[in-house]
């Protein structure tokens, strides 16, 4: 995936991912819509349900490909994203060499921020919670 993303070869989503990326869609929708309708305001659990049993779904899917933990792996596919992007379009004055040194001294506290606004995310998408 870090080779794919540094020589910015495409990457076919997996029918998971494709699902969770239409199902959070329906979801923003949902939200919106909630806003003044009971309605939708219904929608919005079911949808939440759904993501989260999604995820799980995909979660085992990546531990079964041999992912050490599917959290982990999400926050490193952040990282890996910020980190090509970083590369591409350095901040003024700041080597890409600077940015990968930067990111090996400091990735395992890096991995454990992100993963911790992974999981509060996840939370805050928890069923029968609203924005």
């Amino acid at each position: 995936m870090l080779v794919a993303n540094l020589l910015r070869l495409p990457v076919k989503k997996t029918d998971e991912q494709k699902q969770l990326a239409r199902l959070e869609r329906s979801l923003a929708k949902a939200r919106e819509k909630a806003k003044g309708c009971a309605k939708a305001r219904a929608q919005v659990p079911q949808l939440q349900e759904e993501i989260r049993q999604l995820r799980t779904h995909l979660d085992q899917a990546l531990v079964a490909a041999g992912a050490p933990e599917a959290g982990a792996s999400r926050a490193e596919l952040v990282l890996e994203r910020v980190a090509a992007v970083l590369r591409a379009h350095p901040p003024a004055g700041v080597e890409p060499d600077y940015i990968d040194r930067f990111l090996q001294r400091n990735g395992p506290a890096l991995r454990r921020l992100v993963q911790a606004a992974l999981q509060r995310r996840a939370r805050s998408t928890a069923p029968g919670r609203l924005p």
